[in-house]
């Protein structure tokens, strides 16, 4: 050993492996195990020395409660001789993501990638987000395990502890999002972001934003757009226009969404053509002799090789089984036998299978044995209530993680029987367009490893469905609440509402992209408008003085950008949302119990709503519905008025009824009191109190 090299007890320290800013990383032996280790010291030395040391222990301390399959592992927190503060690690002499050759093959894209998400999802649901997700903190063990290391710069998102220094930009920029640029508060849809970067590198060959420095990459992840991918890995398309989305809200929600979608990347991968068959010219007849002779002599050579190998010796070129894993047969068996499968205890099955797989090699008895159990937990909860499932799934999948046994028999088998029995409850989810409908059975069907593909399909789409009165949007277009069918009186099918009254500004997008021509608004005696309705309004305050006209002109161009439709509530749909709504909204007057101190028109979603419903149902302005008034009306009337309607485009309506105007529902700024009632009004006209939310249907 070099005198260099720090000195720790129960450890030989054999070489120095890499360094950073704030700690060095040695290759080392556990004496006691006989197994190889990678030994992280800390290098603190003037005055922030103390903080560095706090930020060191820190680490330590986080990366021990993420006890993940796929994160690097702890195995003790000592001390060098000299008294410097150290942590043991396991050895990944097996290289990083960013040694390996790309582009990669999209099946192991997908695989390597769906291994570090299930890490960052266990360290998100721990309120940890990594923030230096890249390829070279990605490290394989000897199977090609997938395992996330460097939890050096995370934060906790409970109280935003930074465990680098205070104000400094950190992370690496090609795969840093845009809000981490920015040195803005992140949360795990940063490290998602950071995932889809990788991802497009590894596809591709080349990072989706480069430049010359740190500046330029971080100026092209929050300005320009996203390279548009060749016809032959377009299928990918959508995944990556999700997966970095400039904005945090636009992307996938979790890490387990995110592992959906890359599933659903191989249902449309181009089918490779069949290669034709190859068949070989004749050999002559000299040449067959040839073979034979030598096929002849090869044969007795190998026999006499055989022959002469001692039994007890293994074949030249293979490993001895690991010494702690033959040691842990016989504790793993006895555990099986006695049911302690997945307590926490650290001699249950589960624990001390664990423990040997992580030993390389493993010996026959100790897979056999993990056969063993696995078979077991198959034939016993199978075909359990979904509730005692819940309790066995995670424990059963970090044991097929620990393990690499995703691809045995039993859990082949495991995962088909969950399969048809996860399917009607998400089906029933996903004709209700709710993911929340799908209750504990989602999450069930979350923890199935590499699941069928059209499973994995069906569970994608799912987990882009809204869970009911949780916030989405199409894009950029105005926010929605999903309302499930049956969560309001006479309404058993889905639909989406804003969850606000359509604001200026976004009116004021679709006139500027359009060129609609808005209608006059007559107030007082004279011509106003929506821009200037007769007193001054905020972009954020509900658009104003617009007619029926204008509202349905804004609904077809919401539904052409979108690719969804939208259209104008019916006035059933509206009353029945506003008797979920409560007395308060800004109405005429100031009412303080209500934070109502406007003249006019207030910002919308000023008045809170109860959580999961919209707001402004009350107040601010009254709303425009599809619903119409007909009257009965003599045949010379009819006749004229249809021949009205023929001569402004609309058709004739052969009911002996027609159609004076539409509903106008609720109360207003000039309102003195809450009202869910609705009057009529013509569609040309428009008023100062009047404006307009939208219903997207959802198929």
């Amino acid at each position: 050993m070099h005198d260099d090299l720090p000195k720790i007890e129960g450890y030989a320290v054999e070489g120095l492996l890499g360094s950073g800013g704030m700690s060095t990383v040695y290759r080392g032996r556990q004496l006691a195990l006989d197994r190889p280790v990678a030994i992280k010291l800390l290098r603190a030395y003037g005055p922030d020395a103390e903080e560095l040391r706090r930020r060191f222990e820190q680490e330590a301390k986080l990366i021990a409660v993420l006890d993940h399959p796929h994160i690097v592992a702890i195995y003790e927190v000592t001390h060098t001789e000299a008294g410097e503060a150290c942590y043991v690690m396991p050895l990944f002499a097996h290289g990083d993501l960013a040694s390996r050759p790309r582009p990669m093959a999209e099946d192991e894209i997908r695989r390597v990638l769906s291994q570090v998400l299930e890490a960052l999802g266990h360290a998100h649901a721990h309120g940890v987000v990594h923030r230096d997700v890249k390829p070279e903190n990605v490290l394989f063990d000897a199977r090609g395990k997938a395992l996330l290391a460097d939890f050096g710069v995370a934060i906790t998102t409970s109280r935003q502890t930074r465990l680098t220094q205070a104000g400094r930009t950190v992370g690496s920029s090609h795969t840093m999002s845009p809000e981490q640029a920015r040195g803005e508060v992140v949360d795990g849809r940063s490290d998602l972001y950071s995932v889809g970067c990788m991802a497009y590198e590894l596809l591709v060959g080349t990072p989706p934003f480069d430049g010359p420095d740190f500046l330029s990459i971080a100026l092209k992840h929050q300005q320009d757009p996203l390279p548009r991918l060749p016809s032959g890995q377009a299928h990918w398309q959508d995944f990556f226009d999700r997966a970095l989305a400039k904005r945090p809200e636009d992307r996938f929600p979790d890490a387990a969404a995110m592992i959906a979608a890359l599933a659903a990347t191989a249902a449309g991968a181009p089918r490779r053509p069949a290669q034709p068959a190859v068949v070989p010219a004749r050999a002559p007849r000299r040449s067959v002799a040839l073979a034979l002779g030598v096929l002849v002599t090869l044969t007795f050579l190998v026999g006499w090789w055989l022959l002469a190998r001692t039994p007890s010796s293994p074949p030249p070129g293979t490993d001895a089984a690991s010494p702690v894993a033959a040691a842990l047969a016989d504790p793993i068996e006895l555990a099986i036998t006695a049911g302690d499968w997945f307590t926490e205890r650290p001699d249950s099955a589960a624990a001390l299978l664990a423990t040997a797989f992580a030993s390389e090699p493993v010996d026959a008895p100790v897979i056999d044995l993990r056969d063993r159990l696995l078979d077991e937990v198959r034939q016993r909860h199978a075909e359990a209530p979904f509730e005692e499932l819940a309790g066995v799934l995670p424990a059963w999948r970090q044991l097929v993680d620990a393990t690499q046994a995703s691809g045995t028999p039993a859990v082949r088998e495991m995962v088909a029987i969950l399969e048809r029995r996860l399917e009607a409850p998400l089906a029933e989810a996903h004709g209700a367009r709710d993911r929340a409908r799908a209750g504990q059975a989602l999450a069930l069907a979350q923890a199935l490893p590499d699941p069928s593909p059209a499973f994995a399909e069906r569970l994608a789409e799912l987990l882009r469905f809204p869970a009911s009165g949780e916030p989405f949007r199409d894009g950029d277009g105005p926010e929605l609440l999903l309302i499930a069918g049956g969560r309001v009186q006479g309404f058993s099918k889905p639909f989406a509402i804003t969850r606000h009254e359509i604001t200026r500004g976004e009116f004021a997008a679709f006139v500027s992209a359009s060129g609609h021509r808005a209608a006059a608004c007559r107030e007082r005696g004279q011509n106003r408008d929506w821009r200037q309705p007769g007193f001054e309004q905020q972009a954020d305050e509900p658009v104003v003085c617009v007619s029926y006209e204008d509202a349905l002109a804004y609904a077809a161009w919401q539904s052409a950008r979108s690719g969804r439709s939208y259209r104008l509530p019916t006035l059933a749909e509206w009353q029945a949302l506003a008797a979920q709504a409560g007395e308060c909204g800004n109405l005429e007057g100031s009412r303080q119990a209500c934070g109502d101190s406007f003249r006019e028109t207030a910002p919308v979603g000023r008045v809170a709503a109860p959580q999961g419903w919209p707001t402004d149902l009350v107040g601010n302005v009254r709303e425009w519905t599809q619903s119409c008034e007909f009257r009965e009306i003599g045949a010379v009337r009819r006749t004229i008025a249809n021949f009205g309607r023929i001569l402004q485009g609309k058709e004739r309506d052969a009911s002996g009824r027609v159609c004076i105007g539409r509903y106008v529902a609720g109360s207003g700024w000039r309102d003195g009191s809450a009202q869910r009632t609705a009057s009529v009004a013509d569609e040309d006209s428009a008023a100062a109190d009047r404006g307009f939310r939208l219903v997207r249907e959802i198929r």
